[in-house]
């Protein structure tokens, strides 16, 4: 796992909104999904669980992506003939 950012809410000129509640959310990479479900097994995550529910009012909350690569980046990529 590789925490590549943290980011904090600045507030916003929107009138309805639900990210007031938000003070920050991390941007975590992993090398695959078997080790997320291994990262969201262990003992710290239960400790960072607990802790947000003991200081947050509505704790938790997943968002997630997958990444993959649409070009093949071995071969250069060549330009279309007109």
């Amino acid at each position: 796992m590789r925490l590549d950012a943290q980011l904090h809410s600045n507030g916003t000129t929107q009138d309805d909104v639900g990210g007031e509640a938000i003070d920050g959310i991390p941007v975590l990479s992993f090398a695959s999904l078997n080790d997320v479900e291994d990262c969201l097994l262990t003992a710290d995550h239960r400790d960072i669980e607990s802790h947000e529910r003991e200081t947050c009012s509505d704790a938790g909350g997943f968002w997630t992506a997958l990444n993959y690569g649409v070009i093949n980046r071995l071969v250069p990529e060549l330009p279309t003939a007109p």
